[in-house]
């Protein structure tokens, strides 16, 4: 079964806007998208209008790969010290 990319992706923006205590109005700057469109994605829901660049924007951001946004989830691979 092929992964599902949208979901992680959603899974994702939300984890790492959380873990890293960012307001949402931070990550909509972040990631060039309207707030509405941030609470979607954080909805779970990965909006039609909206493109892949917003992978590679959380990518540059947070210094790690866009595969890894788009094919891994990373709240479950995280590592806690």
């Amino acid at each position: 079964m092929a992964p599902d990319y949208k979901k992680n992706i959603c899974a994702n923006i939300t984890y790492l806007r959380k873990v890293h205590g960012i307001s949402r109005t931070a990550m909509c700057k972040t990631l060039h998208i309207s707030r509405k469109t941030l609470d979607l994605v954080e909805q779970g829901t990965f909006p039609r209008r909206l493109n892949f660049s917003i992978v590679y924007y959380a990518a540059e951001a947070f210094h790690t790969d866009p595969y890894h946004i788009m094919y891994t989830l990373l709240e479950e691979t995280a590592v806690f010290d």
